[in-house]
């Protein structure tokens, strides 16, 4: 139940995201009614926890605020990602290329 919640917070979130930011007629308009349709589910998640006596999360969980966050930057995002992987990429190898210290030849 609680992933339920979750999921449909991010849903919502992510749709009223896409309302918001989307240049598209057709776009708006499904953002729209997933927001509808989500937010009728979320209703029923809310009367079945109310049922079962469980306290389920009103919003997405921190990795899912993090993809909302990332997906809210847009081209913002992809630019930073284009500027800053390559330059972890060569520590990444050089790691890689390390060889595991023999038993006995430890570091000092």
């Amino acid at each position: 139940m609680k992933q339920a919640a979750q999921t449909g917070a991010t849903e919502l979130e992510a749709s009223k995201l896409a309302q918001t930011k989307a240049q598209r007629r057709e776009v708006k308009s499904f953002a729209e009614s997933m927001i509808t349709d989500h937010t009728k589910v979320a209703d029923e998640v809310k009367q079945l926890a109310v049922n079962k006596k469980v306290d389920p999360p009103s919003e997405p969980s921190m990795k899912q605020k993090a993809e909302l966050k990332m997906i809210s930057m847009g081209d913002d995002a992809k630019a930073f990602a284009e500027k800053t992987l390559p330059a972890l990429h060569h520590p990444l190898e050089m790691a890689r290329a390390l060889t595991p210290a023999k038993a006995g030849n430890s570091v000092r």
